[in-house]
């Protein structure tokens, strides 16, 4: 049997789905024929976290130290979390628990991109509470990256198409593209950190962006497998 390296924790269904298939297509495309990214899925009940995202860190400590211990027992050596909000609460247990697997972080991956692509200004899209705290802002001024201002509206506008997205309801892409490029510009300084957002931005056509989903998936396939 073949080594598994890599676990990952379901934490809901349109974000795991979405990692799951292009982990898949990006496996598939590096090794041809039928192949398919090897891992070791525990999907959880995300109605048991969800409600204390984004900073009942405690109470979100106690849900996911069961599952940690468990990829730890298993003997993986990456953990995949698809969701980008949970890594606050990783990055606190980190502080005093150690782990024999590497956590795929993709706050550590983004900030390498943009600096080997010499971005030093990004606007930020996520969750209303990712867009207002100082938790990613203040990774990436340390790594000498700044986030620009977005006015309330179009945060709230945001939001409100990452809840769409995650309740299965329809978008319009071709006229949220042009909204998207009317408020930012054809220059890439768009980072993506919200995989209900990765869901929705990989439809577009021709506007640019990174995302932090994709910086996990293809550090996983072209790193570390």
């Amino acid at each position: 049997m073949e080594e598994i390296k890599t676990g990952i924790l379901g934490l809901g269904a349109v974000s795991t789905l979405h990692y799951l298939k292009r982990l898949n297509e990006e496996y598939s495309k590096k090794k041809g024929g039928y192949s398919t990214f090897p891992s070791i899925l525990v999907n959880a009940d995300f109605n048991k976290i969800n409600p204390y995202l984004p900073n009942q860190f405690k109470k979100l400590e106690d849900a996911l130290m069961p599952y940690l211990n468990y990829f730890e027992e298993a003997g993986v050596l990456n953990l995949l979390m698809p969701n980008i909000t949970i890594h606050e609460t990783l990055d606190k247990i980190l502080e005093h628990s150690v782990f024999s697997f590497s956590i795929v972080h993709p706050l550590q991956l983004m900030a390498a991109q943009l600096l080997r692509h010499s971005v030093k200004e990004i606007y930020l899209l996520g969750t209303m509470y990712t867009m207002e705290s100082m938790y990613i802002a203040d990774y990436f001024n340390k790594a000498g990256i700044s986030c620009l201002s977005i006015n309330s509206e179009i945060k709230l506008m945001i939001d409100k198409l990452r809840t769409k997205v995650y309740a299965g309801e329809a978008i319009d892409t071709i006229e949220t593209e042009k909204y998207m490029t009317a408020c930012f510009g054809s220059k890439k300084k768009l980072v993506i950190a919200c995989t209900e957002l990765s869901v929705l931005f990989s439809l577009f056509k021709s506007l640019s962006f990174y995302d932090m989903a994709e910086e996990q998936i293809n550090f996983l396939i072209y790193t570390k497998q």
